[in-house]
This record gives C-alpha cells, sequence and structure tokens, in this order.
C-alpha cells in the first residue's frame, strides 16, 4: 500500500483528499500545517511516497515545504494544489516558487469563491415576441 502526506490549511480540502484517496486504497497522513508535515516527515516510521501539499500557506510555502521534504525523505514525489491558475506574488513568495519547478505537477482544488453549480437561470418577465404564455392561450 502506498502512503500520502496530504498538506493544506484548510482542513476541509485535507478530508476531501484523504476520503478519495482512501477510496483508492491509499494510507493518507493528514496535515493541516507545513509544521505538522514536517513531524510527520520526521517521526513516520516507514516509507511515505507522495507529498500532495498546497502551494500557498500561512509560515511556509508548500514549495519550501517540499525541498525540507526532499532533504528528509530523498526520492519522495510531489504533487502540488492550489486554488490560483497563477499564484500571485503578494502571497510574499519569490518567481521561483511561483513558478514551482520546471515540470512540477500541480492539481487545481476547488475554491470556496467559486459557486459549486451554476446560478440559476432567471425566467422571463414576459415571453418572447410571437409567443404566447400558457395563461394568454384559450382554454379548451
Amino acid at each position: 500500500m502506498q502512503t500520502l502526506l496530504v498538506v493544506d490549511d484548510d482542513e476541509q480540502i485535507v478530508e476531501m483528499v484523504q476520503d478519495f484517496a482512501e477510496l483508492k486504497g491509499y494510507e493518507v497522513l493528514p496535515a493541516t500545517s507545513p509544521e505538522e508535515a514536517l513531524r510527520v516527515l520526521e517521526t513516520q516510521p516507514g516509507r511515505i511516497d507522495l507529498l500532495i501539499t498546497d502551494v500557498v500557506m500561512p509560515g511556509m510555502s508548500g514549495y519550501a515545504l517540499s525541498e525540507k521534504a526532499r532533504k528528509l525523505r530523498p526520492g519522495i514525489h510531489v504533487l502540488f494544489m492550489s486554488g490560483f491558475v497563477v499564484v500571485p506574488a503578494h502571497y510574499g513568495l519569490s518567481s521561483e516558487e511561483r513558478g514551482l519547478e520546471a515540470g512540477a505537477s500541480i492539481l487545481a482544488k476547488p475554491s470556496r469563491s467559486r459557486p459549486a453549480a451554476p446560478p440559476p437561470r432567471r425566467r422571463p418577465r414576459r415571453p418572447p415576441t410571437g409567443l404566447r404564455s400558457r395563461s394568454s392561450r384559450p382554454r379548451r
């Protein structure tokens, strides 16, 4: 069984990824901060095959976490997650961190700012010209 370390400061994202991965047969180690993830990397016996981490988190970027993880666990694979298509510069990340690394894998994650479904379409108040509404049809 492969082991995944899932890191995001949004606990709901961690739980969603954990639920999905466990359904697919992975063992999941959840962490809601980079510091917690580093403790797991330092103390967890056995192999950790994949680090799945958010890019933008308080205290440490996912990129910086991945660099530390690779030093602690040589050979660990990394998958980045982000709610941003392009990580904005105002998050304090260097241009290298914003661009991650050549060939980096990044997964778009759900964003709270996006609606889960498109808003319902509003019905027109009047039928278009040439069409009659049900109320204006002759009754039989």
